[in-house]
């Protein structure tokens, strides 16, 4: 007989939600990417730049239509050279941070011997794998710290696109693991 779990229990509880903190996070994360999009290639209507974005359903893919766009040298296309290069930056640290997404949203759970696990990675589960010598607790931590300043970096590289004469802003050292701003 095949055993079910009750991801409810008290054990999965501050696992379920760092995940559901991680979903919520990259949802954010996209839609000010979508912003970033919008300012970017200038058009005033947002349902114009927004209907393009949001007509795949596929993240990676959008973010390519914004890479597309940081590598488009153009008339009437005026990104700085260092806005162009946070830009490359930016995108490069969310692709890496994908891979780590995917393994918390699609990874298979259960209780251990010292708390919650990744399971089925005996069974081959390629993303559990990634996942069985970490503490998932402290992993989806340090994603959704990671997710966090991505974004917000984003956003304040809104400002750079609106405005030309905005400065660059700081680039945030991103987190290391284990060292989450709870």
């Amino acid at each position: 007989m095949v055993k079910t779990r009750n991801f409810r229990e008290d054990d999965f509880k501050p696992v379920a939600q760092a995940i559901g903190e991680v979903v919520l996070a990259w949802n954010d994360l996209h839609q000010v990417l979508g912003i970033l999009f919008w300012f970017t290639v200038g058009i005033k209507n947002a349902l114009v730049p927004f209907a393009v974005w949001h007509s795949s359903k596929v993240d990676r893919a959008q973010r390519e239509m914004l890479q597309a766009l940081v590598d488009l040298e153009a008339l009437g296309l005026d990104i700085r050279k260092d806005v162009r290069g946070e830009f490359r930056w930016l995108l490069k640290e969310i692709n890496k941070l994908e891979d780590h997404r995917n393994n918390a949203v699609h990874s298979l759970l259960m209780k251990g011997d010292e708390g919650i696990a990744a399971g089925a990675h005996q069974f081959g589960h390629q993303r559990a794998k990634r996942l069985a010598d970490k503490d998932p607790l402290r992993e989806f931590q340090w994603l959704y710290d990671s997710i966090v300043t991505v974004r917000d970096h984003s956003a304040a590289l809104i400002n750079c696109v609106r405005d030309a004469q905005h400065p660059l802003p700081e680039r945030l050292k991103m987190p290391s693991r284990g060292d989450s701003n709870q």
